[in-house]
């Protein structure tokens, strides 16, 4: 999968809502791409935050926007940058 592919499918996939065949690939991705990998647990963090009533971190909202950002431009942004 590319990284388009993952972040297209990579909330369903946190939330335990995509296929067996999908959430293997994901999970491939995730371990192998460091910039998704980073995404997915910026995803996890702030999912954490809002289960437990807490504002999510600022630092891994603005990674969040950043990713976002560089996947709509089709940029090749270094996570956290």
């Amino acid at each position: 999968m590319s990284c388009m592919q993952v972040a297209r499918v990579l909330q369903s996939y946190l939330d335990g809502e995509t296929d067996e065949s999908t959430a293997r690939r994901v999970a491939r991705h995730v371990e192998d791409c460091r910039r998704c990998g980073l995404e997915a647990r910026t995803f996890r963090e702030i999912k954490h935050s809002l289960a437990r009533g807490e504002a999510p971190d600022a630092e891994a909202v603005a990674r969040l926007r950043s990713y976002g950002d560089a996947l709509a431009e089709g940029g090749k942004q270094e996570p956290g940058a």
